[in-house]
């Protein structure tokens, strides 16, 4: 059998081609989105339209006639004319928060950007089924709060909350501060608002047991009183007949001080003297004297002349001065009698003097 011998392709080069052309530069593509360029247009009124400048590179040729755009911060508009390359007429078409005119003007350097037409409304048949289900009304809030079962206080604001009836529980106790008494018990609010026993009395059972009473008008005897507010006064609505008793008095007299007058009020206006009374020496007066009279310096009329008080030798001793015989015919009247050291006793003594007699007023 012969013997075959494969066969061998060899690719010969052929002649180099002519060179190609080498491609065009490539060039930089527009933005779909300008800016507006100035603040001077005026944002129109819903349906009107306004013509606005746009910023280069861009400008207005990415637009199209019949276009939605929106313009930042004012709403969406329809292109109508296209007056250059950096100019458009645009129609405010009014869509829900659109801006309507009223002296706003089209921010400079706002965003121009493509939009699209607003859908169709939704059925009806939605807003039932959320009326229907006590969700809310998407029309109307008021129907919304009701649908929601939403009550007054929805509305309020946090700082300037009115309540005007109800009842509030579980809260931490109002501070005084705040306008309440910073207590939940009746006892403790009382003692937080500074109020005393007196707050829980009615006015047809007071009871008062210390303290003062000052300024009223005088208590009369039916309720208890004197119906008075001097002593005379007091005796008289009382019915009190005038009689003998203790006319004025001084306690602890200083008998060491000589020519030394110590006034004595007198608790009757018209009055006889029948005695001067002295006791209780604090040493035994050796050398004191004194006397009573109706003014000051052992003026006026002399009722006791000045005399010796040697008489009290210890503190269980009294006696009484020597009156002059005036007290015995007199009616007096003066208000004030002066007690009057003649001699002092040298050394530091006191004695309780006392007059007695008749009032007669």
């Amino acid at each position: 059998m012969a013997t075959t011998t494969p066969c061998r392709i060899v690719q010969v080069p052929g002649p180099q081609g002519v060179p190609g052309v080498s491609p065009a530069a490539p060039t930089d593509g527009l933005n779909a989105y300008s800016q507006i360029d100035g603040g001077t247009v005026a944002v129109p009124t819903y349906s009107n339209t306004a013509t606005i400048t746009l910023k280069e590179p861009a400008g207005s040729r990415w637009m199209a006639d019949v276009q939605i755009v929106y313009v930042q911060a004012i709403g969406y508009f329809q292109v109508l004319a296209l007056p250059s390359e950096t100019e458009a007429t645009l129609l405010n078409v009014g869509y829900p928060g659109n801006v309507n005119g009223g002296g706003v003007f089209f921010p400079d350097s706002a965003l121009v950007t493509p939009a699209g037409l607003q859908g169709p409304s939704g059925p009806a048949l939605a807003d039932a089924l959320l009326k229907a289900n006590n969700l809310s009304d998407l029309t109307d809030t008021a129907a919304a709060r009701t649908n929601l079962g939403l009550g007054t206080m929805a509305v309020q604001d946090a700082a300037s909350v009115a309540i005007t009836g109800g009842t509030i529980a579980g809260i931490t106790d109002l501070a005084v501060s705040d306008g309440g008494t910073g207590a939940s018990t009746a006892a403790n609010a009382r003692t937080n608002l500074g109020l005393g026993t007196m707050a829980t009395q009615d006015a047809n059972a007071v009871a008062i047991t210390g303290g003062s009473v000052a300024g009223i008008t005088d208590l009369a005897v039916a309720d208890g009183g004197t119906g008075a507010s001097t002593a005379a006064a007091a005796r008289t609505n009382l019915g009190i007949v005038t009689g003998y008793g203790l006319l004025g008095s001084i306690t602890a007299w200083n008998v060491n001080s000589a020519t030394t007058d110590t006034a004595i009020t007198m608790g009757s206006a018209r009055y006889i003297i029948d005695k001067v009374e002295l006791d209780n020496a604090s040493i035994n007066l050796t050398t004191a004297t004194g006397g009573l009279f109706t003014a000051a310096g052992g003026g006026g009329t002399t009722i006791a002349a000045d005399q010796a008080l040697s008489a009290l030798t210890a503190s269980t001793k009294f006696t009484d001065l020597s009156l002059q015989a005036i007290a015995g015919t007199d009616v007096f009247t003066a208000g004030t009698l002066y007690a009057r050291v003649g001699t002092a006793q040298g050394a530091a003594a006191t004695v309780n003097l006392r007059i007695f007699g008749w009032k007669l007023d």
